[in-house]
């Protein structure tokens, strides 16, 4: 899917369009800049978004992202500042660079299981986030992750690098159990 023209304010990505399975949402800026959007559902069907997909979609305040989906591309969602609820799917392995950054109204995210990777500025510049749970499964997030979120306090398990990664960065961190 590479468009859409349409005014509701609410919106489901369809699973076919024209009897053609939609399993990739986006071409670059496809969605950038929709004025009226304010939640959008991307159906198990979609496997790819594409990168900046939804680049500064100043009135998106809640994406949910079915299962299939493993990676969140690069500036997907970036300057989104109304985003407040974003659900990911156990499918997820990696969040690349900026996804999410400038997403102003993030309060609280929870990261999926098996998520491996959160990449450079992931989270960057999202200065409302307070709470972020980080599954043992991580093994590797960028320093520069969570940069301008000056509020942050990381979630996870005891022992784990998202625990040392919390101490090297100076985030504070609470133990799950």
């Amino acid at each position: 899917m590479t468009g859409y023209t349409g005014t509701e304010k609410n919106i489901t990505i369809p699973t076919h369009i024209d009897a053609k399975l939609v399993y990739s949402v986006g071409d670059g800026l496809t969605f950038s800049d929709w004025s009226n959007v304010e939640s959008i559902l991307i159906p198990e069907s979609v496997h790819t978004l594409c990168e900046s997909a939804f680049f500064s979609c100043k009135t998106l305040q809640t994406v949910k992202l079915q299962e299939g989906l493993l990676l969140i591309p690069r500036l997907a969602f970036s300057n989104c500042t109304s985003l407040a609820n974003v659900s990911l799917p156990t499918s997820l392995r990696i969040i690349e660079s900026s996804a999410f950054s400038g997403c102003t109204s993030l309060i609280c995210v929870d990261i999926p299981r098996d998520v491996v990777s959160i990449d450079d500025s992931a989270f960057a510049l999202c200065s409302n986030l307070e709470s972020i749970t980080i599954p043992v499964n991580t093994t590797s997030i960028h320093p520069r992750a969570f940069t301008d979120c000056p509020n942050l306090v990381i979630h996870g398990t005891e022992g784990s690098y998202v625990e040392k990664f919390a101490q090297n960065e100076g985030i504070p961190f609470i133990s799950e159990k």
